[in-house]
């Protein structure tokens, strides 16, 4: 198969082996956020244009095309790397959420009020009821980012446990 991973003494020098785990990694980090946002691009059905519809369109559509990419990358090219993309996906998503804090969007009424303010930000409440840049900007950007990663991760893990 192409890429098919090999045992150490197949592959070569450590180093050899390390950089092509890097590229791999790298080019399943990309194709899980980039592919599955291409993929994603479904025209909007007439009489569906409801803001519950694009929620699913944005988040559904982003974990099924994402899974079914990493399950598909997984299965063609059976590198172990697809499986680690929520790692830097994840680093991504916390940039984010670090920068929701550091802009003041804390609240003086207690934990409970913050969580359901940051969760209303990132999960895109804020972005469909204000319609603020700001808002929609970290949805598409940290947590669209996070769902595909994660969705590509759990479709290569699928390809590599249970279809070896």
């Amino acid at each position: 198969m192409f890429l098919q991973s090999r045992t150490r003494s197949e592959a070569g020098p450590a180093s050899i082996l390390w950089w092509k785990n890097a590229i791999g990694y790298l080019i399943n980090s990309i194709a899980a956020v980039l592919g599955a946002a291409l993929l994603e691009h479904v025209e909007d059905f007439p009489g569906l244009q409801h803001l519950s519809w694009h929620f699913f369109k944005g988040f559904g559509f982003s974990f099924i095309f994402a899974t079914a990419l990493g399950f598909a990358i997984q299965r063609l090219w059976r590198t172990g790397t697809g499986r680690w993309v929520w790692i830097i996906t994840t680093s991504i998503f916390l940039v984010g959420v670090f920068g929701y804090l550091s802009r003041g969007h804390q609240s003086s009424t207690g934990y409970w009020h913050r969580a359901a303010a940051m969760w209303n930000h990132f999960t895109g409440h804020d972005c469909f009821t204000t319609l603020r840049a700001e808002d929609c900007g970290d949805l598409l950007v940290y947590t669209s980012t996070f769902v595909r990663g994660a969705a590509y991760s759990l479709g290569a893990f699928v390809a590599e446990e249970y279809f070896k």
